[in-house]
């Protein structure tokens, strides 16, 4: 498993916390949009797991 999660490599994934800062310069509040934050940050990691 230790071998497994290092191959996803998880050094990557706090570049992409930049999807956080989008709905907050945009002055957006509501829970639908912080909900496609979260699911945009998921997929953002899934993603950049697998191409390396």
């Amino acid at each position: 498993m230790p071998a497994l999660l290092a191959a996803c490599r998880p050094r990557q994934w706090p570049k992409n916390l930049l999807v956080f800062p989008a709905p907050l310069f945009a002055v957006r509040f509501d829970a639908d949009v912080w909900l496609s934050v979260r699911g945009a940050l998921a997929a953002f990691s899934l993603i950049s797991s697998a191409i390396y």
